[in-house]
């Protein structure tokens, strides 16, 4: 409170101009930096909001891109699975063809597989049928490396009855596999082989290819158990990989994280077909860089702004002080004394308003001190007078008074009714009492009747209807002058 205190003095002893400008100051000030601060995370919130929206648009678009890819291989397995050659060979005993007709058999499979086979996205296509037979394109193909083995293939086939299971080895052998049991369409019950297609992982990379992310963003493509399809470095490590995990947990989303020490905005998206997550990560420094650049820009406009108007903030408390420093001089010529000035008023403002009104004022105050002077002189030679009007009454009071002591002496009754007439001479000069009651002002009246009764004999009457309103308070002698024009003009 000390403080605010001495800086309140301070500011209340600056001067007018500096008041002003430090005014300016402050109102420019807030109003820029107000304005600034405000466009500047209004514009952040706005392109922040804009470019997270993008990229969960561009998740949606590359899981949709996947989805596309692989139902189109959903649908190449079903075809495969439903044609009338390969149901009829993989119906038929081996064991009762001959080795020309198994050969036949196995080129007829072969010119179907091949024409749906694209070497640019596939590895190869292969059926193991229930009766022994294999067909394989390329016809030269031969697994090899650690990853599932036939067997291992028709029995997850197996479990889905006719239905396409999706595998994921991209992270060891870059591998995703199709595997498809082919059931009898007759009754759709017996199990008569099994279809897989060995796809390339880099197909699903060659689709992020044809998508417009941000150059500072990654995309994360896992399968439903969590374990990565596509990964770009540093995600593909295994932390990065659980952390992420632990973040897409949901089906779909988008929320800011902190991954390996890092905040990034994050949104995923889970495939419908596949149970596959796309997960979009983009570095929060990368969002906001547009960002900083902009409040770069904004400070250094600000700056400028703020220098310009400083500028103007003093030349505009100049004009506004300088009529005021103009009536200083006149202003300490009236303080000394002087009432022959005259302040300059040179417009129509509020200053130039002030300034024919103290000119106004200043003719008053002379006008006024003169009268002033010649009030004073009046006011002595009327309170000599009221005192010698006083001086009358006094002495005519004492004056009845003698009379009366006088006339008791002497036994003269007609002469000793002056002491009423003193009592009345009494109240009449009292300038304490102001006020009386009713009961004391009908004394006063009684004593006035009492001596005009001397002189008007039965004429004059007592008042008497006056006890009700004894105890109320009147101005002194305000109805003896009633009483007084009664007898003039009623009796006399």
């Amino acid at each position: 409170m000390g403080i605010m205190r001495r800086l309140y003095r301070g500011f209340i002893d600056l001067k007018i101009q500096d008041k002003i400008f430090l005014c300016f100051v402050v109102v420019i000030i807030a109003s820029v930096l107000g304005i600034g601060i405000s466009s500047y995370y209004k514009s952040s919130a706005i392109f922040g909001k804009k470019t997270s929206r993008y990229n969960v648009e561009t998740v949606q678009q590359i899981s949709t891109s996947v989805d596309y890819t692989l139902e189109r291989i959903d649908d190449l397995s079903g075809i495969l699975a439903f044609d009338q050659t390969i149901q009829r060979v993989f119906n038929t005993d081996m064991g009762a063809m001959s080795e020309r007709e198994t050969i036949a058999a196995v080129n007829e499979i072969e010119s179907i597989m091949i024409t749906h086979y694209n070497s640019q996205i596939m590895r190869s296509i292969e059926i193991y049928g229930n009766n022994g037979l294999v067909v394989k394109v390329p016809s030269s193909f031969n697994e090899q490396g650690n990853g599932p083995t036939p067997k291992q293939f028709v029995e997850m086939a197996s479990v889905y009855r006719g239905k396409t299971k999706w595998l994921n080895d991209a992270q060891e052998h870059g591998l995703l596999y199709a595997v498809r049991e082919i059931n009898e369409l007759q009754t759709a019950v017996k199990p008569l082989g099994t279809v897989i297609i060995s796809l390339k992982s880099s197909m699903v990379a060659d689709l992020l290819k044809n998508v417009d992310f941000d150059q500072s963003g990654a995309v994360l493509l896992m399968d439903e158990n969590g374990s990565p399809v596509i990964a770009s470095e540093p995600f593909g490590q295994p932390q990065a990989v659980e952390e992420i995990r632990q973040i897409a947990a949901f089906s779909s989303g988008s929320s800011i994280q902190t991954i390996g020490g890092e905040r990034y905005f994050v949104s995923f998206r889970t495939s419908e077909y596949t149970g596959w997550k796309t997960v979009g990560i983009i570095s929060l420094d990368k969002l906001y860089e547009d960002s900083r650049m902009i409040r770069e820009w904004m400070i250094v406009v600000t700056l400028v702004i703020l220098l310009f108007a400083f500028v103007l903030a003093r030349i505009f408390a100049q004009t506004i002080t300088r009529p005021i420093k103009r009536m200083l001089i006149p202003m300490k010529k009236v303080q000394m004394g002087d009432l022959d000035v005259s302040f300059p008023s040179g417009g129509k403002d509020e200053i130039g308003i002030l300034s024919t009104g103290v000119n106004h004022m200043v003719s008053q105050i002379h006008s006024l001190v003169e009268e002033s002077y010649r009030g004073k002189i009046l006011l002595q030679q009327s309170e000599l007078k009221a005192l010698q009007a006083q001086i009358n009454p006094h002495f005519l009071y004492n004056t009845l008074e003698s009379i009366n002591w006088m006339a008791k002496m002497n036994g003269l009754t007609h002469l000793r009714h002056g002491d009423r007439s003193g009592d009345l001479m009494r109240i009449s000069i009292n300038t304490e009492k102001e006020f009386i009651t009713v009961e004391e002002e009908i004394k006063y009246i009684s004593d006035y009747l009492y001596i005009q009764k001397v002189r008007f004999g039965d004429r004059v009457r007592p008042i008497s209807e006056w006890r009700r309103a004894a105890s109320i308070v009147i101005p002194k002698l305000i109805l003896q002058p009633i009483v007084e024009n009664a007898l003039l003009h009623g009796v006399q």
